[in-house]
């Protein structure tokens, strides 16, 4: 690793896109420590190299200098480490807020304009087929990967309704009540 130089700041290429997509410098750091990347790991260690005083003294742009990273790759690896970790909140969110959300569906669905829900609701638990061209999210239980073939191979129909607990007419029957 080239030593760190303090006295030529580098361009701040890293610390204004930074900036702009409102992203702290502790946490981009961080972002860096979780990537596997070489490039993260030269700029960490170098990171971790030095005292309390010159961690605190210096950016992003300074550890790509020294590191010889180009702009382009650091950036790179913090988006990319931003995103995996953002998919994976949403996918905590999601699945906190899930049993609740699909309550209120399936109250909505059993009212006369609940056509949308109900639909939904069929098409996220896998009983109805989702439309190729459409961008949902749904369980894909009981389903086989074909490497050979880059597809998902979905149950049957059959199959799905034999490992549901409970009977559809069970779960759509009833009163709504307000809550």
């Amino acid at each position: 690793m080239t030593s760190l130089s303090l006295s030529s700041a580098p361009p701040p290429v890293i610390v204004s896109a930074l900036k702009e997509a409102n992203v702290k410098h502790e946490d981009a750091l961080e972002y860096l420590r979780c990537s596997t990347d070489e490039a993260a790991i030269k700029m960490v260690l170098l990171y971790d190299s030095l005292v309390r005083t010159e961690q605190n003294a210096i950016t992003i742009d300074h550890l790509r200098a020294a590191a010889n990273i180009e702009p382009a790759k650091v950036l790179g690896i913090i988006t990319e480490q931003m995103y995996t970790r953002n998919v994976a909140v949403t996918g905590m969110i999601a699945a906190a807020g899930s049993p609740s959300v699909m309550k209120k569906a399936v109250q909505y669905a059993k009212t006369k304009d609940g056509f949308q829900h109900a639909k939904m609701i069929l098409q996220t638990t896998g009983v109805a087929p989702v439309p190729k061209t459409q961008n949902t999210f749904y369980n894909i239980k009981n389903s086989t990967i074909d490497n050979s073939k880059n597809q998902i191979i979905m149950p049957t129909l059959e199959e799905v309704m034999k490992s549901v607990d409970t009977d559809l007419d069970d779960v759509l029957e009833g009163e709504i009540v307000e809550g």
